[in-house]
């Protein structure tokens, strides 16, 4: 990679940390698009007509990106552990066939302009893919650089990382109980703590009743919700409306004054007034009926951290 290669790929890695947690407006979507996709030369006349029209502080997508940057963001960490993988793998053709998708959807998850987001779907997927624990996408291991020579660097990235290993309450229960996605979530007498890797200081974990979160999650597998977590599109999600009501959804997107989501099984498309949403719940973890061996979650502390979760696509 060229100097001017190299700019552009920081300049298209700014602006992903930048848009972990903010919507594109419509207007600008396309043009975001082009330049994350690096479909389109991300010069310097447009990086700084990018940063005054979002009021981003100035020069800010010429900062160079940091192991810190990469290790503070879930969808830097996903997509900087991926194209290890795809190295691994031996080049994204390769990496394509081995996680079973087509070479232009791995060009879009892992590729040099990488433009779509490895939600926890694609995560969990490549992860199986490699023979990698669940979360391994999202965790810090060794970052390195381009153009970095000091191999003996040593910053304390777990103390910025985005997730870090809790014990996540089983104090919740999710009920269906409608055909459109509808639920109530009830306190439930606490089975114990689950460990899982998460961002979140406020991650619960619920059993799940009934069937309408189906064929994701089913009637008795437990669920991770990182509530303080910001969704992204793909992510399953729990929408609480202010009117009280809550529905699992699939988040598609954000736009101007709407929320667009889908059914869990991609099965139609519904709207959400953006302002009549209270919170939105997303979820981080999917743990199937009769795997979690909840006795062992009242071991004691030092048992706890030493099992492994294991969970399903």
């Amino acid at each position: 990679m060229d100097i001017k290669e190299a700019r552009e790929e920081n300049k298209r890695a700014r602006l992903r940390i930048w848009f972990e947690d903010r919507t594109v407006p419509r207007e600008k979507s396309s043009q975001i698009s082009q330049l994350m996709g690096a479909k389109v030369t991300f010069g310097d006349t447009a990086a700084r007509s990018i940063e005054r029209f979002f009021g981003m502080p100035e020069n800010y997508l010429d900062k160079k990106v940091t192991k810190k940057d990469i290790a503070g963001s879930m969808l830097m960490l996903r997509l900087y552990n991926a194209r290890t993988l795809v190295v691994e793998a031996g080049g994204i053709e390769r990496f394509a066939m081995m996680v079973d998708i087509d070479i232009e959807l791995a060009e879009r998850l892992a590729g040099r302009g990488a433009s779509q987001r490895i939600n926890l779907d694609y995560a969990e997927l490549i992860e199986d893919a490699f023979k990698r624990p669940r979360g391994w996408l999202s965790e810090v291991h060794s970052i390195k650089l381009d153009g970095e020579t000091d191999s003996s660097e040593n910053l304390e990235l777990s103390e910025v990382s985005a997730t870090s290993q809790k014990n996540v309450q089983l104090c919740r229960l999710i009920i269906a109980t409608g055909t459109d996605g509808e639920v109530t979530i009830e306190e439930a007498h606490n089975e114990g703590s689950v460990p899982f890797l998460t961002r979140s200081s406020k991650a619960y974990a619920a059993r799940f009743r009934g069937d309408g979160g189906a064929p994701r999650v089913c009637s008795g597998d437990v669920v991770i919700i990182e509530p303080d977590v910001q969704a992204i599109p793909g992510d399953t999600v729990i929408v609480i409306l202010k009117s009280s009501k809550k529905f699992i959804k699939k988040l598609l997107y954000a736009r101007d004054d709407e929320t667009y989501v889908s059914s869990i099984d991609n099965i139609g498309q519904s709207t959400f007034q953006s302002a009549d949403i209270l919170e939105v719940h997303r979820f981080a973890g999917f743990i199937p009926y009769g795997s979690l061996d909840l006795r062992d979650t009242k071991a004691s502390e030092a048992n706890r951290s030493e099992r492994i979760l294991k969970t399903a696509s």
